[in-house]
């Protein structure tokens, strides 16, 4: 137990700290945008054989979907800290997103905007002339989920062991011999 809360924290310290160097610095691309391009351009391929507008609004679908789907199945397992991080993932793979939402000149690296999937999302939606505003509340909504996972991480971590020692407690409690009992519970190695 103390290892893996060792583990998270030190997760948790990580992230927290990745956050801090990605508001501060503000890279144009960081390392952990490989893994973000790489769902986006995996979302274009899934999406391949639907028509052109589910093709080319594909790789934004996969990059916020993913996270988010990721978030829901550590929920549904009731793993807390799971979806806590995958809601950082989230808040941080909006805030890469918002470089390919934003005008081409100010947006992501080149290299990536050779499709311009936005510029035609742009044109689908009307916003073209607002590409700008879009990608500051999409950076402003992805810092927010980012903190939200942080701090949700860490209370997670940091409630799983007031709740194993309430479980302790209730259970020597509970009449139950000592020598039946679990040895998380009593504290006693096997």
């Amino acid at each position: 137990r103390s290892a893996q809360r060792a583990w998270r924290l030190g997760v948790i310290a990580g992230v927290a700290a990745f956050s801090l160097y990605l508001m501060i610095w503000r890279p144009t691309f960081s390392p952990f945008d490989w893994i973000n391009v790489l769902v986006h351009e995996t979302g274009h391929l899934v999406f391949l054989p639907f028509a052109d507008a589910a093709a080319t609004a594909g790789g934004s679908i996969l990059q916020i979907g993913l996270p988010l789907l990721l978030a829901l199945a550590y929920l549904a397992q009731d793993d807390k800290f799971g979806a806590s991080i995958s809601i950082w993932w989230l808040g941080q793979s909006l805030t890469f997103l918002a470089t390919y939402i934003g005008p081409s000149k100010e947006g992501a690296v080149e290299f990536f905007r050779t499709s311009a999937d936005w510029d035609q999302i742009h044109v689908w939606l009307g916003t073209a002339y607002q590409s700008s505003a879009l990608a500051g509340w999409v950076v402003s909504l992805g810092i927010v989920l980012m903190f939200f996972g942080i701090v949700t991480a860490l209370v997670a971590t940091l409630r799983s062991r007031l709740r194993v020692n309430k479980e302790q407690a209730r259970l020597a409690d509970s009449g139950i011999p000592e020598a039946l009992l679990p040895p998380a519970i009593t504290g006693h190695k096997q």
